[in-house]
């Protein structure tokens, strides 16, 4: 046999070629190379230039061997179809987790489609494909996002002002930059060139180092720029309380790590799978998948562990919480106010008759047409209102005085002689702030806690001096946050109050600090009225969920339009009132007499700052031992 019968034909690097690329075909440049070190040739062949087991042409193109042209710069028209696909999948089950749907399976897969995609070879042809893989990501969460908060649309008829129509979509696009940002992370680790999914240990290192990063970006979103951790892929979760008991030593934030874990962990199985597929295909162990199992079932033994234990000693507290359902309309309208007056007045008079009578009375944000203290007709209002009941009342306000002066040696004087004297004495700096009143033996004690996580674009304008005129005229003046942590204290029974206003019951970092300070009970007054009949309060809900686990108090909620309830440490729901209904809700709430501090209030988010890091080490692990081995250059064929 003559020597060179066993060469063949194989394509090899053309260093020209990439300066003539043409889109419409791949070309290639040919020479010969010498066969197996068997037979005839003794000179053995460099690793990544071994002969596949089919010489053909054929099968080199298929196996992608060796092939040096570069693809076109666009992606196939079936997978740019099928990445749309995907993009509209993932969102719409990222969706319908949440409230109005609240589908509570969605979140172990609600990523897989976005990550199917994200992993395909397909995405890494032509340029950039970085990039390609952000925009993904970015339109999956612009979508889901925009969705999600479409009731954000209602304050454009409530301020007379079509821009506003659009903020969901604005919204959407800032948060959808995290989602993208997370699968450009994901593409840089994977390096779909080289990452065929065979190997264990790096699968597992891919899983958690992705759900490691989504967990981190989500703790970011949830206070850059003031912060809107809104709707985590983890907060429907809320709804297992077996499962939801992790988050006392991890927070909310390890509960989205556990489900990005599952999703990514679905993907890499079944692309692993697919790789081991042949005579040995049984006899492996695949570490991702048992991993996995082994992870949601300690999760799952911790939260049964957490429920049997016994509930600490505890002192009754009767609480009667006020859901009055005005819309936010009628609270802009002069002529309302009286009407308002008048149904507040009725409802305490069914508070007065209730027997045994409540300790503590709840009113929502924002209950009264003005500040409580604002004139001499608020205040006589709320004095016929606290002789009605031994009650204390709890009343969110606006604090139009510095209720800190409300104090007078003389025992005699009257609230309203008090709130002259502290009027006068207020200083010009003091602006308006969103504050809860904690009013105590029928007005002759006032403590007050101050709203200090203020809402960007309702609650004061960012960056006023260089804002658009037009912005002005939306918000005409910036209430005033609170400066210091306050806990507020009930004498009968002698319980410790954490209370929150509006949405700061959905920030873990305002609710671990007054347990930290020795609160006893989380109280969140609100008011979701801005946002008309639209399921904004019980996605509220869904998000404030998990602090009472976390911080394992009792978390008692008073809302205008809803959801007025209450949550036990442990995580159940306790309600009586639907949204957008009017009525009063009673409960005994049984109030933790010495609350040990959970590992979450002690430490806080660490569980986010240590996936921050090894995110980054994961993907500086995995672009390393992911490159490709550089080329060689064969040796000539001896003549």
């Amino acid at each position: 046999m003559h020597p060179g019968a066993n060469r063949c034909i194989v394509p090899s690097p053309n260093p020209n070629l990439s300066r003539n690329v043409k889109k419409t075909f791949t070309q290639f440049h040919f020479k010969t190379l010498p066969g197996p070190p068997s037979l005839f040739n003794t000179h053995p062949q460099p690793r990544h230039h071994r002969r596949p087991k089919s010489a053909s042409p054929l099968a080199l193109l298929s196996a992608g061997w060796h092939i040096p042209a570069v693809a076109s710069s666009s992606m196939p028209l079936v997978h740019r179809t099928l990445c749309t696909v995907a993009c509209l999948a993932s969102a719409a089950l990222l969706l319908i987790a949440v409230p109005p749907f609240t589908q509570q399976w969605t979140p172990w897969v609600s990523l897989t489609p976005l990550i199917a995609v994200l992993s395909s070879r397909n995405l890494a042809t032509g340029s950039r494909p970085t990039r390609r893989a952000f925009l993904l990501g970015w339109i999956t969460g612009t979508l889901y996002f925009s969705a999600s908060v479409y009731w954000l649309r209602e304050l454009g008829p409530l301020f007379q002002s079509p821009a506003l129509h659009a903020l969901p979509l604005l919204l959407g696009a800032y948060l959808g930059l995290f989602h993208g940002l997370w699968a450009a992370w994901f593409h840089q680790a994977l390096n779909p060139n080289s990452h065929s999914f065979t190997s264990g240990p790096k699968n597992l290192l891919l899983i958690s180092g992705g759900a490691a990063a989504w967990c981190a970006l989500e703790w970011i979103r949830g206070w850059l720029l003031t912060g809107f951790g809104w709707n985590a892929l983890g907060a429907p979760l809320a709804h297992d309380q077996v499962l939801a008991q992790i988050t006392e030593l991890t927070g909310a934030h390890g509960l989205s790590f556990l489900a990005a874990w599952v999703n990514l962990a679905a993907v890499t199985v079944v692309n692993r799978l697919r790789a081991d597929f042949g005579p040995r295909f049984t006899a492996k162990i695949r570490w991702e998948f048992t991993s996995t199992v082994l992870l949601v079932a300690l999760v799952f033994s911790f939260g049964i562990r957490c429920l049997f234990q016994k509930d600490p000693t505890s002192v009754p507290l009767h609480i009667a919480s006020l859901q009055q359902n005005v819309p936010q309309t009628a609270k802009f309208d002069p002529e309302s106010e009286r009407s308002i007056l008048n149904e507040l007045h009725q409802m305490m008079d069914l508070v007065g008759t209730m027997s045994p009578p409540p300790d503590l009375v709840l009113w929502p944000e924002g209950s009264t047409p003005a500040g409580l203290l604002s004139c001499r007709e608020m205040v006589e209002f709320g004095q016929t209102q606290f002789a009605k009941t031994p009650a204390s009342f709890l009343i969110g306000t606006l604090e139009t005085l510095d209720t800190d002066l409300l104090k007078s040696s003389r025992p005699e004087t009257s609230l309203l002689e008090r709130i002259i004297q502290a009027a006068d004495t207020t200083p010009s700096s003091f602006r308006s702030r969103n504050s809860a009143l904690l009013v105590a033996d029928k007005g002759s004690t006032i403590q007050a806690y101050r709203k200090q996580h203020l809402v960007p674009f309702g609650e004061f304008l960012p960056f006023r001096d260089i804002a658009p005129a037009f912005l002005h005229n939306l918000i005409p003046g910036d209430i005033q946050a609170g400066s210091e942590e306050r806990v507020l204290e009930l004498t009968s029974p002698a319980i410790k109050l954490g209370v929150r206003i509006c949405f700061e019951d959905t920030l873990e970092a305002k609710t671990t600090s007054p347990a930290r300070k020795g609160a006893q009970i989380l109280i969140n007054l609100t008011n979701d009225a801005w946002f008309g009949p639209t399921a904004a309060p019980e996605q509220h809900l869904l998000n404030a969920r998990l602090r009472a686990i976390e911080t394992r108090l009792p978390l008692v909620r008073c809302s205008n339009t809803g959801a007025t309830c209450t949550i036990t440490p442990k995580g159940n729901l306790e309600r009586a009132l639907a949204s957008h209904e009017n009525g009063i809700d009673f409960r005994i709430v049984q109030v933790p007499v010495s609350p040990k501090p959970t590992f979450f209030v002690r430490h806080g988010n660490w569980f986010p700052k240590s996936a921050c890091l090894y995110a980054l080490a994961v993907l500086l692990l995995l672009r390393k031992t992911g490159r490709p081995p550089e080329a060689s250059t064969p040796k000539p064929l001896p003549r």
